[in-house]
């Protein structure tokens, strides 16, 4: 083992350059710290284009001589959120052939714990390349970081019976979790040469990011490759369109596309292949508008995902490895922000279409918030309903199969900025920068550490906030357990139902929404049966 680290460690040139099983890279010193190296825009994988879009990803090929990995790949293809929402990632080229990784690291005697990042964004949009997901912070203190771009939307989500019988493994549509598998595949080969332990792989995702960390996790594909999650407000526990669903889906997009074209849709299932993949992404995305497909959305296929993942936890059918999750307390007041002010018949109308027989007990529930705003009423039920109950039954079920989780609750108030635009790094909201509290995505600069990196309005304790949880973030990536000199202890998850607050303090306290998850809880519990 001796020989191997040492090995590792001689790999890396005093320019920075490394050999991986493809060929040699040099990486450039981080803007943030220029003691770490960062490695931008390399292929983990060949670019999803001709034959090989909606098809699983192929390994990239070799070459001589050594290749600069100063530029960031672009972000792969998406529709771009428009600038007055708070989740704009502005003006930007994207691109089909996206399959790339950055790579975070600094010299070390030893090998240290690898955290791979999946970022958020609806498997609609999003990318690595982000300020906010800059991994120099991390890297400082003590491990490698890796930000992986993957197929999104209708590229990286698409079904069809035809795209079925092609595959070997009888499935389609999950090409963005794939795309996921391969890059840790990636890690696994390569990372011990940039100072990294392919034992000690965490994988770390935020919303859709989370949805998909959690489905790796339940996914006989990924076992092996890593050994810890993290999970932050999101899970897969809500995922449960089937194959048979998404290919009637893919059908209708195709016929839709043929009726734009004048084009028969062909018997014949390669033909029909070669004519979708004639398509341009611009003209996919307008079908499946047309159609009111779900342009994201994983798919229980019955082999990336072989079942549906409430299920397969509730079975104990998944990869048995530590877990740390959590939710902000006010996830949508940033999701719906733009959310007017409703009366109190909307509302309710509102509810019971959401939960039919059951909206008598939510409305229940929530009658004092519903009695001063039926619109924080709402966000307060997508919040709990969506993130918060899915995410402490996870960790229920993991605890019955004596699986370690940790479970956190985000409540600190935090600045609202452009996550994804350095250039405009303040987002005004009506109140003031702290208005919408703890909203969807506000704590990503905390668990990168990066306050003060990006954004405006920091105060002290965002600081020392930050500088807590990326600690107990590195400690979790090292040995399973994120507790650690320094740090307020942070209980196992059991049955007493506490959960670590990152609030005002930073301590244990009985999961502060826990009567409102038991309405939503038993809801999903029933789908296990």
């Amino acid at each position: 083992m001796l020989l191997f680290v040492l090995a590792a460690s001689c790999a890396w040139s005093a320019a920075g350059e490394v050999s991986t099983t493809e060929g040699r890279w040099s990486g450039i010193a981080s803007p943030v710290d220029g003691a770490v190296t960062v490695y931008r825009g390399i292929p983990y994988a060949k670019p999803p284009l001709g034959a090989l879009r909606w098809a699983a990803p192929v390994r990239p090929g070799a070459w001589q001589g050594v290749r600069k990995a100063d530029e960031f790949g672009q972000p792969c293809w998406q529709r771009l959120v428009p600038e007055t929402s708070i989740y704009s990632r502005g003006s930007m080229q994207v691109s089909e052939d996206c399959l790339t990784l950055n790579l975070w690291t600094r010299p070390a005697a030893e090998l240290r714990p690898v955290m791979v990042w999946f970022h958020g964004g609806a498997n609609t949009s999003g990318h690595g390349n982000s300020l906010i997901f800059d991994g120099t912070r991390l890297a400082q203190k003590g491990v490698v970081v890796v930000n992986v771009n993957y197929r999104l939307g209708p590229m990286g989500f698409f079904a069809h019976p035809a795209l079925t019988a092609e595959s070997q493994s009888a499935s389609s549509g999950n090409y963005g979790l794939l795309d996921q598998t391969a890059a840790l595949e990636w890690v696994q080969r390569n990372v011990a040469a940039f100072g990294g332990d392919p034992n000690r792989v965490t994988i770390f995702g935020q919303s859709a990011g989370a949805f998909d960390v959690c489905l790796l996790m339940a996914s006989p594909l990924a076992k092996g490759l890593m050994h810890r999650v993290i999970a932050h407000s999101g899970t897969c526990l809500n995922v449960n369109t089937t194959l048979e669903v998404a290919e009637r889906e893919g059908q209708s997009v195709a016929a839709h596309l043929a009726t734009q074209t004048s084009a028969q849709v062909s018997p014949v299932p390669q033909r029909e292949l070669e004519q979708l993949r004639a398509n341009t992404p611009e003209e996919i995305m307008a079908a499946v508008d047309a159609v009111g497909a779900a342009p994201g959305t994983p798919i229980v296929d019955g082999w990336v995902v072989p079942q549906a993942p409430v299920a397969a936890f509730g079975a104990g059918r998944y990869n048995r490895i530590p877990l740390i999750t959590g939710i902000v307390s006010d996830e949508f007041r940033g999701l719906g922000e733009a959310m007017s002010e409703m009366t109190r018949e909307q509302y309710e109308a509102e509810v019971r279409e959401r939960f039919g027989e059951r909206a008598d007990d939510v409305l229940a529930t929530y009658e004092s918030i519903a009695d001063v705003s039926p619109r924080e009423a709402l966000r307060k039920i997508s919040t709990h309903s969506f993130f918060g109950a899915p995410t402490r039954l996870l960790a229920r079920l993991l605890t019955q199969g004596q699986t370690p989780a940790y479970v956190y609750h985000f409540s600190h108030p935090t600045a609202v900025f452009s996550l994804y635009i350095p250039e405009r790094p303040e987002h005004e909201v009506p109140g003031g920068p702290r208005a919408l509290g703890a909203y969807h995505s506000g704590d990503l600069a905390y668990h990168f550490n990066n306050v003060g990196v990006v954004g405006l309005h920091w105060q002290p304790w965002d600081r020392r906030l930050a500088d807590m949880i990326s600690d107990y973030w590195v400690n979790f990536a090292r040995n399973g357990d994120p507790n650690g000199e320094g740090l307020p202890r942070w209980p196992r998850y059991t049955s007493k139902d506490l959960v670590q607050e990152f609030g005002a303090t930073v301590t244990p306290v009985l999961n502060p929404p826990h009567r409102e998850y038991d309405v939503f809880e038993a809801i999903l519990a029933g789908e296990m049966e």
